[in-house]
Formats: structure tokens, C-alpha cells, sequence
């Protein structure tokens, strides 16, 4: 982090460098003694951070803080002075302060400020690790069987569902989509579901997706011929909800 000091007494100055000296997420600070000195500080370096005193020569931390606030300028500020006073506290919080201590009392409290909002700033560069939204087609020609699918894998968060109500639009809708797994019925009026299988499994930009066939033929020639094709795991109707549930979340996870 990038801090600037701006405050025309030195021994303020140098009691926070020498502070800020020992603290490991700072990269450099900087140190103004006037409103000007601070303005051309503030605009050659970009801090992330700055120190503000209120009292300082050639005009005041107060327009300091107007001109950050006009320019939309990204730091964040905390004021330090020798003047406590509730209205000016008042126009610096309005301006967009976020802490306003006064020198006589608060020295060892700004400390702790500046160390708590380092740890923040650390938190929020630290990489956060993602969670990506899967998507799931869901083909079958009854509203009613997708609506139970879907039903019983809502507990997999975060997930996303496609419905297909027949063979062709379950194409239709892999030409429009990236989906990470299928769950497909056989029996369906215009394209059979082992066609739209061979299909998946037969073009280069499908054939990794993981395809359930679930259909209500449990004959071990159906099942066999649809392994097969490749189909990547088969089950009938009915079905237990929690177990196909568990079934479909380990297929994610790979």
C-alpha cells in the first residue's frame, strides 16, 4: 500500500513513518508539510491511503479533502488535527473522510486504524477462490418429469437449468449453450433419445459433456446399448431424489 502523510509538523510525520516503517504490506510513504506539496503528491502517486491533518500552510486539509471528493479521486482518508470540533468533523465525513482523530488523545488508536485497514486491503487483493455456475440441460418430453428433476437438484448450488421438451430442441439448445452435463430421457416423439446421444458423442465440442439417461426402460439391452453410445451413467424412473441427486453432484465435481 501506498501511504501519504500530509501534515506540516515534523515530529507527526516522522513518529508515523517510523510506525508505518514496520509494517510489512506498505510500500512506500510519502510526506507533504503543505496543502500544495500535498496536492502534487496525491496526484504524481496515486496512495491508497491518506494521513490528513486540517491546519496546514497555504489553505487547509478541508480542501485537500474537496478536491478528492470532486475528482472522484480512489484513496481512502483519515484526518488527524488538533481540532476536535464536531462541526468540522461533520464537513470531513461529508466529504468523504472515513476516521477523524484528534493528536492529543487518539495517537495509539490511529495505529491500530491504519493496521486494521492494511489487513483489509490485504483481504481484498488476496484472490478469492471462484465458484463456477454449472449448467445443466434437462431433456424430456412431460413438464411434470422436469419439473421433479430440477426439483431434486436445486440443493446443488450454484446450478442453472436448460429444458428440453424433445430431441431436436435438446440440440437447438447445445448449439446455444455450454452445458456441463445432460440428463436425458430415451423415449421422446420426434428424435429418440439414443439418437441425440450419438449426436453428443459423435461432434468434438459435446462429446466430453456427461450424459445421465434416465428413462423408465430398465432392460438390460437398453442399458447396454446406451453405455455403448456413451452414455456416461444410466438410471430409471422412478428414482430416489437424494441418491440420483448425489449422483449427478459427483459427475460436477470431476
Amino acid at each position: 500500500m501506498i501511504i501519504l502523510l500530509i501534515d506540516d509538523s515534523d515530529l507527526i510525520r516522522q513518529r508515523l513513518s517510523k510506525y508505518l516503517s514496520t509494517l510489512p504490506q506498505i510500500e512506500q510513504v510519502f510526506e507533504a508539510a503543505s496543502q500544495d506539496e500535498g496536492l502534487a503528491l496525491l496526484a504524481e502517486h496515486n496512495p491508497e491511503l491518506v494521513i490528513l491533518d486540517i491546519s496546514l500552510p497555504e489553505g487547509s486539509g478541508i480542501h485537500v479533502l474537496e478536491h478528492i471528493h470532486e475528482k472522484k479521486i480512489p484513496t481512502r482518508v483519515l484526518v488527524f488535527t488538533n481540532y476536535p470540533f464536531p462541526q468540522i468533523e461533520k464537513r470531513c465525513m461529508e466529504l468523504g473522510a472515513e476516521h477523524f482523530f484528534s493528536k492529543s488523545t487518539d495517537y495509539e488508536r490511529v495505529k491500530e486504524v491504519i493496521a486494521e485497514m492494511l489487513d483489509q486491503s490485504k483481504s481484498q487483493l488476496t484472490p478469492q477462490p471462484q465458484i463456477m455456475t454449472k449448467k445443466l440441460l434437462v431433456v424430456d418430453d412431460s413438464p411434470t418429469m422436469r419439473r421433479m428433476v430440477i426439483s431434486s437438484l436445486q440443493e446443488l448450488t450454484p446450478v442453472q437449468f436448460e429444458q428440453a421438451e424433445s430431441g431436436l430442441s435438446a440440440i437447438e439448445k447445445l448449439a446455444l449453450y455450454k452445458f456441463d452435463l445432460v440428463i436425458l430421457d430415451l423415449n421422446m416423439p420426434d428424435m429418440h433419445g439414443m439418437e441425440v446421444l450419438k449426436f453428443i458423442r459423435k461432434h468434438q465440442m459435446y462429446q466430453d459433456i456427461p450424459v445421465i439417461i434416465l428413462t423408465t426402460k430398465g432392460d438390460e439391452k437398453t442399458r447396454k446399448e446406451a453405455l455403448d453410445a456413451g452414455a456416461t451413467m444410466y438410471c430409471t424412473k422412478p428414482y430416489l431424489p437424494s441418491v440420483f441427486a448425489g449422483e449427478v453432484k459427483s459427475l460436477l465435481n470431476r
